[in-house]
């Protein structure tokens, strides 16, 4: 069962990335990939609460 939740949680993020990838132009598509990162950690910041340690 393990497995099969390791590869989904793989399968899923990169099918929409592929169906993005056809769909958008290259600009958007290049924002919306490096603004990834910012987005992961502000639902992280604000929705589950967990800060940066220094």
């Amino acid at each position: 069962m393990a497995l099969v939740g390791a590869l989904l949680t793989m399968v899923i993020p990169f099918s929409l990335e592929l169906f993005a990838m056809n769909r958008l132009r290259a600009l958007p598509f290049a924002l919306i990939s490096a603004l990834d990162p910012t987005l992961a950690s502000a639902v992280g910041v604000f929705d589950l609460h967990q800060f940066f340690q220094r």
